[in-house]
């Protein structure tokens, strides 16, 4: 008896460390967000709640930081995994401009944006400002040093000819910026945010602002010289007092991750993210903005596997909605060697056809557009490339185009896309010139 016992007591002991070895660990990932007063900080807490709810063994912390800057340095130096960065600020670093010609973070691959990040100019009701040339002379914030926020202000300033000599440029962040305001040691500030941004609702609270617009011909000029920037509209009563809408241009809030993250972890991820979206948008308003048809917009460096396998599995390529919103058919992302490659291109010169061949930016498949000039119009007419399996868009009825799909090779005819000029632009999408 007391050898079966022993014996029972053994078997006990194997089974319980065999249970043991096979539970799930835990994955520790430090999510870098923002400062307190942002909306980074709030939204990668309610990610952050998703993430450990929805996968298994996920324990991700969302950390206060400085935001896009500290953040994309953080994820090189390998002290956080996870991080909200401004899309501009993601293609800086990756390249080693702006706050990063000291070094590139070659190691930064995106996830997926998450929604727009508005420029907000505001004043005091008593400052004298009303338009953006009458910030000359005045004291006015234009974001923490190197910031992202101070990267979008100096590329406003660039646009209308002034300089931070024009007038006295406080390097404020968003919390210090809203008490100078209070305090009346500053007339203005610009942030970029998420809106509403909870700052400039508290400070409307107690003092009356004046929310500025961006001229159409800057919006144009910013538009055109940097394209990671869109037009935007503020709707009217987003804040206190704000009576009118304000015409501004955005940026996209982005989730990125460092490349040493294991693709199970980020496929998971993303995953929960967008599988989770109505939750998310509980959690913070902002996770109404989330979508999977905005997701890859704007992004110009290279995404991570992870990432780019949830999209395949959810069937969502940039190239089927393109498709499938025929009127924007050449619009996809290109980047000469970083998230996509151009292959070929015909000397068009004296051309009347021409074809672009490029590697494609999320799923690396080859793909052709062949173009015709009539008229002096581009006249997009047919594409091929490979579906890999990802599942083809139905056509609208009564619609021209004729699709034939042979071992796994997609052509699509009939096109009929006319063009008085179009780009193949990097990393985004953007109004056609060649």
């Amino acid at each position: 008896m007391k050898k079966y016992i022993v014996l029972a007591l053994a078997v006990v002991l194997v089974l319980s460390i065999a249970l043991t070895g096979c539970a799930p660990q835990t994955t520790n990932l430090i999510l870098a967000t923002g400062g307190t007063s942002g909306t980074y900080y709030p939204f990668g807490g309610a990610m952050a709640q998703i993430f450990n709810s929805k996968v298994e063994g996920m324990n991700v912390t969302a950390q206060a930081t400085g935001a896009s800057v500290e953040n994309l340095k953080l994820i090189g130096k390998k002290e956080a995994e996870l991080a909200i960065v401004q899309n501009d600020m993601t293609d800086y670093a990756y390249n080693g401009l702006e706050a990063f010609k000291d070094g590139k973070i070659e190691n930064v691959r995106a996830v997926a944006t998450l929604y727009p990040e508005v420029i907000q100019i505001v004043a005091t009701a008593n400052s004298g400002i009303n338009n953006l040339q009458d910030i000359k002379g005045k004291k006015f914030s234009v974001g923490a040093p190197g910031s992202g926020v101070e990267a979008n202000a100096r590329q406003i300033l660039d646009v209308m000819g002034m300089t931070y000599n024009d007038f006295s440029a406080n390097y404020l962040s968003f919390s210090e910026s809203a008490d100078s305001l209070k305090d009346n040691h500053i007339d203005g500030f610009l942030f970029t945010s998420g809106i509403p941004n909870a700052a400039i609702q508290d400070t409307a609270t107690t003092s009356d602002l004046k929310f500025i617009s961006v001229p159409d011909d800057v919006i144009k000029q910013l538009t055109t010289k940097y394209p990671f920037f869109t037009e935007f509209t503020i709707p009217a009563g987003t804040y206190k007092g704000q009576t009118a809408a304000v015409k501004t241009v955005a940026v996209k809030a982005t989730l990125v991750v460092g490349s040493e993250v294991s693709e199970k972890v980020v496929y998971d991820l993303t995953k929960a993210l967008f599988e989770n979206q109505p939750e998310l948008a509980s959690g913070h308003a902002k996770g109404k903005e989330l979508n999977l048809q905005d997701a890859v917009q704007g992004i110009s460096v290279p995404f991570h596997p992870g990432a780019e396998k949830y999209f395949f599995a959810a069937c969502f390529l940039v190239l089927i909605v393109i498709i499938l919103n025929i009127p924007m058919f050449s619009r996809f992302i290109i980047s000469n060697g970083k998230t996509g490659e151009i292959v070929y291109i015909d000397d068009i010169d004296n051309a009347k056809e021409f074809v672009v061949s490029f590697k494609h930016s999320v799923n690396r498949t080859l793909v052709n557009e062949f173009i015709k000039i009539q008229e002096n119009e581009f006249i997009v007419y047919k594409t091929t490339f490979y579906s890999y399996g990802a599942g083809m868009p139905e056509i609208n009825a009564g619609s021209k185009q004729k699709v034939t799909i042979n071992n796994g090779l997609v052509q699509i005819e009939n096109i009929d896309l006319k063009l008085k000029n179009f780009t193949y632009l990097v990393g985004t999408y953007a109004d056609h010139t060649l």
